[in-house]
């Protein structure tokens, strides 16, 4: 029973995992890996690469990797033939609805400058 207490709180709280080493130690790798067996359970994953980011404004990683998320559902929701794909498109809608509701409609104009992606989304 504290097993599957344990799964519970795991699958229903946000994670936060920061990959560091040497250069060409496999980190890019393990990330991908650890991604991809994610996204087959339907996780919502975002990943950032901060030395491929060359800017003074200290969000810009969070910007960066919440972009290429909003970038990923654009190009889905592009994409929606087969079952899956209808699957898909629900749970886009559903990631779009949870937006406009919890953020009001200035601060969403605001954000979508920053992240370009959100605004084809939401347009």
């Amino acid at each position: 029973a504290a097993a599957k207490e344990s799964q519970k709180d795991f699958n229903t709280k946000n994670h936060f995992v920061l990959v560091s080493g040497h250069s060409g130690s496999g980190k890019t790798r393990l990330v991908e890996e650890v991604k991809n067996h994610l996204l087959r359970d339907d996780w919502v994953v975002l990943t950032s690469s901060f030395e491929k980011l060359q800017s003074n404004h200290p969000l810009t990683p969070i910007f960066s990797s919440v972009e290429k998320f909003f970038a990923t559902l654009v190009q889905k929701s592009k994409l929606r033939k087969g079952a899956k794909s209808r699957n898909e498109g629900h749970r886009i809608r559903d990631i779009i609805n949870s937006v406009q509701t919890k953020i009001p409609s200035a601060d969403l104009i605001a954000l979508s400058y920053l992240v370009p992606s959100l605004g084809l989304l939401l347009s």
